[in-house]
């Protein structure tokens, strides 16, 4: 489904498209550092299979697929997705992209889930967000907690990681939430 155009101070929400996977994107999502935690990672990515990805989004009326960027140089940092949107249940799952290792722990990421939630609850109507994180992805747990998800639960033993099966938490917003910090 087409994303719409989201900001909020010099960062900016907008929509995926297949033309926007590069040469450099495909570097990334073949990263083993930024993508470790993604499902990424067991099979190598080239530019058609990413395209792929991204076009599949268009037509998926349960999903919305946006770009991070910066407004300096609308330089894409990383992505969210909003999938298995379930309207009449009012609730969705959002999973982020890491990308631009350069710009790691500079804030982005909660502002990035605060314009998600924004446009989930005011323009979709939503009433639960659901995220979720490997047990030890440490910097997502950190960025989940400073914008007041709840632990909802967890699934043992349920991913595999190089050394063993990790626990996959399983976080939650409502809208009559507030965000703690932004």
């Amino acid at each position: 489904m087409t994303s719409p155009y989201l900001s909020l101070n010099n960062i900016f929400l907008k929509d995926l498209k297949g033309n926007d996977v590069t040469n450099q994107y495909v570097k990334w999502v073949n990263f083993l550092k930024i993508i470790k935690y993604l499902e990424s990672r067991s099979s190598y990515q080239n530019i058609k299979k990413v395209q792929s990805f991204v076009w599949s989004f268009i037509d998926d009326e349960s999903s919305y697929l946006f770009r991070f960027l910066l407004n300096k140089d609308m330089k894409l940092i990383r992505n969210i997705r909003l999938y298995s949107l379930r309207q009449k249940h009012k609730n969705s799952e959002i999973e982020l992209f890491i990308r631009d290792k350069t710009l790691w722990e500079r804030g982005y990421p909660t502002k990035l889930i605060y314009l998600a939630i924004q446009f989930a609850f005011n323009e979709l109507k939503l009433k639960k967000l659901r995220f979720g994180c490997h047990e030890n992805n440490i910097g997502s747990k950190v960025v989940f907690f400073k914008c007041g998800l709840n632990v909802e639960g967890f699934l043992r033993y349920y991913v595999e990681s190089s050394v063993n099966k990790d626990d996959d938490w399983k976080l939650d917003f409502l809208s009559s939430e507030i965000l703690s910090t932004v």
